[in-house]
């Protein structure tokens, strides 16, 4: 399954998405309270429908995003990609304290 992004609230899905996705964490596409979403597998609410996993990759300057069916994944690949997501947090943290926030915008041209 393909998801359609002609529809905004899809696109404003998958932007969220493509922003707090880390790598080695499975996320879920997921039918929950009439609406549709991505979750975190470890943090999908009790009772949702879910759809499957969400699988992207970039094709040229664009994100590829599909749904495939929930595999079943062993505990040396549950345990590798927990090291992978810990891993990418610290380096995402490091980035983010390296470059302050101030001056993001100042590079921005937002502050004199």
């Amino acid at each position: 399954m393909t998801l359609d992004a002609r529809d905004i609230r899809v696109r404003l899905a998958l932007h969220h998405f493509h922003n707090r996705s880390h790598r080695g964490e499975v996320w879920l596409w997921v039918r929950h309270d009439g609406r549709e979403f991505p979750v975190e597998q470890s943090a999908c609410p009790q009772g949702a429908e879910i759809f499957g996993e969400i699988e992207s990759r970039v094709v040229g300057d664009r994100f590829v995003d599909k749904i495939v069916a929930v595999r079943q994944h062993s505990a040396a690949e549950i345990a590798r990609r927990r090291k992978q997501t810990e891993a990418h947090k610290a380096y995402r943290t490091e980035c983010y304290r390296r470059y302050s926030f101030t001056k993001r915008i100042e590079d921005l041209g937002g502050v004199e």
